[in-house]
């Protein structure tokens, strides 16, 4: 993704792309105007870790906003093929113990998380996200490409394995799709945090 936008800016000198840590950022304290964490929080080891150092990059008065996905049930979209995978193997996917898409999926939590972290002004808001899809077929195949420990542990499976978790997602996407003139749509919802770095 760096590598893309890094493409899509090459002509613009005032914008530059870079990898970091997100609870260890190679930059000075009160570097960044804002800092946006996009559907990456809640696989930190230690979101407060991770929060906490966006606020010391930023100045004083600069604003802090980190996307999460809402709850499993709020995003069948997802929610679905994971439940395919534990219902295969008897065990909840990802483990309970595993930082997941729906580790940050309580609107509390989040906003505790943010004023521990150091902001204050804080507010989560809940955004529709709606997954379209040509088929369920489509979606099937798109949903992976999306979550990387999903597409790796599908990949990792026996053919037959991995068919039988397919035929069951979309056996359960069926029931809760709905039909649009360019395929098929599910809900999907995010939590939009942000907050203020004291001035």
């Amino acid at each position: 993704m760096v590598e893309v936008a890094a493409e899509r800016a090459a002509a613009l000198p005032q914008v530059s792309t870079a990898v970091f840590d997100l609870a260890s950022i190679d930059a000075p304290d009160e570097s960044f105007d804002a800092v946006i964490c996009r559907h990456g929080l809640m696989f930190a080891e230690s979101p407060v870790e991770g929060v906490r150092e966006a606020a010391r990059v930023l100045r004083p008065g600069g604003r802090y906003g980190a996307i999460t996905w809402d709850s499993r049930a709020a995003n069948p979209w997802l929610g679905l093929i994971l439940d395919a995978v534990g219902e295969q193997f008897g065990v909840p996917f990802p483990p309970p113990t595993v930082p997941s898409p729906f580790s940050l999926d309580d609107r509390d939590q989040l906003r505790s998380l943010l004023a521990e972290g150091g902001f204050h002004d804080v507010s989560v808001q809940a955004v529709a996200t709606t997954m379209p899809a040509e088929s369920l077929e489509a979606w099937w195949q798109r949903v992976p490409q999306l979550a990387g420990p999903l597409a790796d542990a599908l990949a990792g499976m026996e053919p037959d394995v991995r068919n039988e978790i397919r035929e069951r997602a979309l056996q359960a996407g069926a029931s809760v799709a709905r039909t649009t003139e360019g395929g098929i749509e599910m809900d999907g919802s995010a939590l939009v945090a942000s907050g203020l770095r004291p001035s």
